[in-house]
Formats: C-alpha cells, sequence, structure tokens
C-alpha cells in the first residue's frame, strides 16, 4: 500500500458548489425570458406597425 499520495492533483476537488450551479441556472432562466420578451415585443410592433 502506498503511503504517500505522487499526484496531488487526481485528487483535488475540481466541481463546483450547488449554491453556484443553481444561481448559473438561474441567470441562464432569466437571460432567456428576457431575451424572449424582447423579441415577442419586437415582433408585436413590428405587427401594429403593418396593419
Amino acid at each position: 500500500m502506498q503511503k504517500y499520495i505522487d499526484y496531488l492533483d487526481d485528487f483535488e476537488d475540481d466541481s463546483r458548489p450547488p449554491l453556484i450551479d443553481w444561481v448559473v441556472w438561474l441567470l441562464v432562466g432569466i437571460f432567456d425570458l428576457a431575451g424572449a420578451g424582447a423579441c415577442g415585443y419586437i415582433g408585436y410592433l413590428l405587427l401594429v406597425r403593418l396593419i
């Protein structure tokens, strides 16, 4: 059995905390909804202008 760890990089935890994953997921959702809303509003303005 090995007494010492030779490669410390193999044992580092590079994962993000769950809170950061949740915040990233929330921000992506907010920006997606805002973008869809902006596109819908622009489409509405274009339709009103054409009528």
